[in-house]
C-alpha cells in the first residue's frame, strides 16, 4: 500500500512544494525574495531617473562628454583590433588624431570653400537671381540692358528660381484659365495675397526699433555664447574621447564584474543585444551616409546637376533620419534641374533617377553587408526617437534618444515579451479546453 499523504490540521498552511526539504528559515524567507527584488528595481529605476535629471539640468556640461563617450564608443573596436596586434592604445589614439587633423585640414583647405561657394551661390540663384544694368529702366531685361552677374555662366538672364517658378505657375494658370473660362484660377491675387501675408509677418517681427535692438542683442549674446560652447566643444571633446578610449575596455571589465552573479549570463546577453543594435546604428548607419552623400554627389555631376557636392552632404546628412532625404533632398535638387534645364523634364527625370539608384544601391548592397538583416531599430522607431529627443532634450536629446530606444525595445523583447507571450498561450489553453 501506499503512504497516503498527511492531512494537514484546519488553520495550519501547508509547507510550499519549493520549500520542501529546506530549512524552515529559508523556506519561510522565500515568499519575501520576489518582494525584495522588487524593492531593489523600483530603487535601481528611481535612481536611473534621478541620474538623467540631473545630467538634464547640467546637459552644458555633459553634452561635450557624451559626444565623446559617442566618438570613443564607435572608435573602440579599431583601437582594440590594433591592440590585438601588440600596439599601444595611446599609441593608436594618437594615430587616428594625427590622421583626424590632416583629414580636417584636407576638409578646411579643399573642401569646404567649394561647399560654402555652392551654398552661397544656391542662395543666391533660388533668391536674388542674374543681376543687370536697367538702361531703359523698364524693371524688366531687355535687348539694351548689359549683364552685371550671370551665376550659371549662360550669357543670359536668369531670374531666381522662386520668381521662374512663379511665372512658370503663371502661365500654367493662364493656360487653364482659358481652357476652362468657367473654373478660372485668380493667379495674381493668389500671389498678391502670399505677398501680403510674407509682409505682414515680417512687419511683426520687426514692428518696433526696441524689438529689433532686442533681437540684434539677443543675437549678439548668442552668437558670443555659440562661440564659446564652439570652442569648448572642440577643446573638450578630444581630451575626452582620448581618456575615454584608453579606458573603454576597463570600463566594460569593471562594469562585468559588478553584475549579480546569479543574473550575470542574462544580463550579460541583454547588454550584449543592445551593444549590437547600437553600434548597427551608430557604425553602420554612419558608413551608410558617408557612401550615400558620395554617390548622390557623384550621379548629380554626372547628369548635369548644378550644386551636386552641396546636394551630396544635404543627402549625407539627411539620410540619418528615414524617408527626409527625399523632402530636403531630391525635391530642392528637382527644382533646381527644372529650372536650369528650361522645364527640360529628362534634366529632373535624371536627377530623379540617380535619388532611387542611390536609395536602391542602399537597399540591396549597403544595408545587408553593413548592418546585416537586423539593423535594430525600425525606420519610424528612430524618426520618433530623434523627434521626441530633441523635443524633450534638445541635443542632450538627440544624443541619448537612441542608445535608449535601443535598449528600450532589447528589454522590452527580453523581459515584458515572454510574460505576454506566456499569458497569451495560457488563455488560448483556457479557450480550447
Amino acid at each position: 500500500m501506499t503512504d497516503m499523504p498527511e492531512k494537514t490540521a484546519p488553520g495550519e498552511v501547508g509547507t510550499p512544494p519549493a520549500a520542501a526539504g529546506l530549512r524552515p528559515d529559508i523556506a519561510g524567507a522565500l515568499p519575501c525574495a520576489p518582494r525584495r527584488n522588487t524593492y531593489r528595481l523600483l530603487i535601481l529605476c528611481a535612481a536611473g531617473a534621478v541620474v538623467l535629471a540631473f545630467g538634464y539640468h547640467l546637459r552644458a556640461i555633459f553634452n561635450p562628454l557624451l559626444l565623446a563617450l559617442l566618438i570613443a564608443y564607435m572608435l573602440n573596436p579599431a583601437v582594440t583590433y590594433f591592440e590585438r596586434l601588440k600596439i599601444s592604445r595611446t599609441v593608436t589614439i594618437l594615430v587616428f588624431y594625427v590622421v583626424l587633423v590632416a583629414a580636417a585640414c584636407f576638409a578646411l583647405a579643399g573642401v569646404v570653400p567649394r561647399v560654402w561657394s555652392e551654398l552661397t551661390g544656391f542662395c543666391d540663384a533660388a533668391f536674388v537671381g542674374d543681376t543687370y544694368v536697367d538702361f531703359n529702366a523698364s524693371s524688366t531685361f531687355d535687348e539694351g540692358d548689359v549683364l552685371t552677374i550671370d551665376l550659371n555662366r549662360n550669357k543670359a538672364y536668369d531670374p531666381s528660381y522662386l520668381r521662374s517658378l512663379a511665372n512658370w505657375a503663371k502661365d500654367r494658370a493662364e493656360k487653364w484659365n482659358k481652357a476652362h473660362p468657367d473654373k478660372r484660377i485668380e493667379f495674381e491675387k493668389i500671389l498678391e495675397s502670399l505677398q501680403k501675408k510674407a509682409e505682414e509677418n515680417w512687419q511683426k517681427v520687426t514692428e518696433t526699433g526696441l524689438d529689433a535692438a532686442v533681437w540684434a542683442t539677443g543675437a549678439i549674446v548668442f552668437g558670443l555664447s555659440g562661440m564659446f560652447f564652439l570652442i569648448s566643444y572642440l577643446v573638450l571633446v578630444p581630451v575626452y574621447t582620448f581618456f575615454l578610449l584608453r579606458g573603454m575596455n576597463d570600463i566594460r571589465t569593471v562594469v562585468s564584474n559588478h553584475i549579480p552573479v546569479s543574473h550575470k549570463p542574462r544580463i550579460l546577453t541583454i547588454l550584449r543585444k543592445i551593444d549590437i543594435a547600437a553600434s548597427s546604428f551608430f557604425r553602420g548607419k554612419l558608413i551608410i551616409c558617408l557612401i550615400k552623400g558620395g554617390l548622390a554627389a557623384l550621379g548629380l555631376y554626372l547628369v548635369g546637376t548644378r550644386f551636386s557636392l552641396l546636394f551630396g552632404i544635404i543627402v549625407a546628412v539627411s539620410a540619418i533620419v528615414p524617408f527626409v532625404v527625399v523632402i530636403v533632398g531630391w525635391l530642392p535638387a528637382a527644382i533646381v534641374s527644372f529650372v536650369d534645364g528650361g522645364g527640360n523634364w529628362w534634366l529632373v527625370g535624371g536627377t530623379l533617377f540617380v535619388f532611387l539608384a542611390v536609395e536602391a544601391i542602399e537597399g540591396a548592397v549597403l544595408t545587408p553587408f553593413i548592418l546585416g538583416k537586423e539593423t535594430g531599430l525600425h525606420p519610424v522607431t528612430v524618426i520618433i526617437s530623434l523627434f521626441v529627443g530633441a523635443e524633450l532634450l534638445g541635443l542632450f536629446g538627440v544624443i541619448l534618444s537612441i542608445p535608449l530606444a535601443c535598449a528600450a525595445k532589447i528589454l522590452a523583447q527580453e523581459l515584458v515579451m515572454p510574460h505576454l507571450n506566456a499569458l497569451s498561450e495560457k488563455q488560448n489553453t483556457t479557450a480550447v479546453s
